[in-house]
């Protein structure tokens, strides 16, 4: 039975290998015959329509339209505001969400009325959170995350995933950016929850809730590991080519067999 069940692994894992390679080469030979641009130019008129306005240099004349580091959350999330682009762009951050996270069709009525919903309530919930002691506005506060996990009675995985995501930032390899790994990681985590809670409605009862909410905590922060630990680390230069080729074939024996091999020796033992 163990036989038949790891070959139809090994069965499905060269198929996924081939479906990618075909993608890659598909991606590769567009490049080369120059035929993407079509649809890429396409794409940018489309983007310029909300984005690029005449005389948008005259705005930079105004020191309340200078645009903030994005980093400094609450004056990023007031400046859109102020300029009235916080509508679009919530629209696009959770439309996208919507469409790479939840598989959802753009073009259907159901998923724009749904998006438009989150987009008001999301909109709602930035203006309206109270600013802490420090300056900071609750909504990007822990304490806030923890409100909300007690609301869920999820208080335990909010606490779980807190320590994981301080055991990731330790451990880390110098050779990565830390910061846009933890932020790729937590929008995993994000869109999981997003996922189940978009299946849900006011009539699931609140220990369902609760069970659905906790389970995709921890599932999004398990699937959202492979970002750091495995497309960043492959895509960086923290281990050589022979090192990536092993650390490749020792991800494919785990998933197939369902045990992680033995990292041995070498930088790769330094992601232990």
């Amino acid at each position: 039975m163990n036989n038949v069940l790891t070959e139809q692994a090994d069965a499905g894992y060269r198929l996924a290998e081939q479906k990618a390679s075909q993608y890659f080469t598909s991606l590769r030979q567009q490049l080369m015959d120059n035929t993407y641009t079509t649809a890429l130019t396409q794409d940018i008129h489309v983007w310029q329509k909300k984005h690029i306005h005449r005389f948008a240099w005259l705005s930079l004349l105004s020191p309340s339209k200078r645009k903030p580091d994005p980093r400094d959350v609450h004056r990023y999330i007031h400046w859109l505001n102020t300029t009235g682009k916080l509508d679009d762009y919530l629209d696009r951050s959770i439309s996208y969400i919507y469409m790479r996270d939840l598989g959802q069709a753009l073009d259907s009525p159901d998923t724009q009325a749904r998006i438009q919903h989150i987009v008001h309530n999301t909109k709602k919930y930035f203006m309206g959170s109270a600013t802490g002691r420090k300056g900071q506005p609750d909504y990007i506060s822990l304490a806030a995350l923890y409100r909300w996990g007690q609301k869920e009675h999820i208080e335990t995985a909010v606490i779980w995933v807190m320590n994981k995501l301080k055991n990731v930032a330790s451990n880390i390899p110098k050779e990565l950016d830390a910061e846009q790994a933890q932020r790729k990681l937590i929008k995993i985590i994000l869109g999981v929850v997003l996922h189940v809670d978009d299946e849900m409605n006011e009539q699931t009862p609140p220990e369902e809730r609760a069970r659905r909410f906790d389970a995709a905590i921890r599932l999004g922060y398990s699937y959202g590991l492979t970002y750091p630990f495995v497309d960043d680390l492959l895509d960086s230069q923290a281990l050589t080519v022979q090192e990536k080729e092993q650390y490749s074939l020792m991800i494919r024996d785990a998933l197939l067999t369902g045990v992680v091999p033995d990292l041995g020796s070498g930088k790769a033992a330094t992601l232990k």
